[in-house]
């Protein structure tokens, strides 16, 4: 094989295989406010996740999340991921969590985070789930996905102490 052929034979598997980029949603992102979270309660906004995958109506499979907490409180978590923005819903932090009958089929699937997941440090910790697989296409003309967090447990909270990150294996 010559060189060229090998230089063309790596650039076709990757744009076979795709890219897997780790997105972060950052704490100003996800915008958890100070208070005290009831069980099942919505923590902090909808996150738009730009750049899940590639291009309009793109597809690709999250594989991963981490969580991480600056309050230590290892709470239980679940992400709702939605393929569009499910407009049809109102979002509040803190809120009880009322999806609309019209925005459901949105809903991909969720990611759950319990609490033996986390690793904790001296005044913080992170989560991490692995081996997600769950398939996802990005519809109309984004190439975004929207999050939905949610505290399962509860707990009192700081301002800003959640973000995350999430890895995705996008199709080429």
């Amino acid at each position: 094989m010559t060189p060229q052929q090998t230089q063309d034979a790596i650039h076709t598997l990757k744009a076979i295989v795709g890219k897997s980029p780790i997105l972060n949603i950052t704490k100003d992102m996800l915008l958890v406010t100070s208070q005290t979270y009831d069980a099942n309660d919505q923590l902090g906004t909808l996150v738009e996740l730009k750049d899940a995958v590639r291009g309009n109506n793109g597809t690709g499979v999250i594989f991963s999340l981490t969580i991480q907490d600056l309050d230590k409180k290892d709470s239980a978590i679940s992400v709702t991921v939605f393929d569009s923005n499910p407009s049809n819903s109102t979002f509040t932090d803190g809120g009880a969590i009322t999806i609309n009958d019209l925005d459901l089929p949105k809903v991909i699937g969720v990611i759950n985070v319990a609490t033996t997941d986390y690793t904790d440090y001296v005044d913080n910790s992170v989560a991490n789930v692995k081996a997600i697989s769950l398939p996802i296409q990005a519809q109309g003309t984004t190439n975004s996905l929207w999050l939905l967090f949610r505290d399962i447990t509860g707990a009192a909270r700081g301002a800003k102490t959640l973000s995350a990150s999430i890895g995705i294996l996008q199709d080429a």
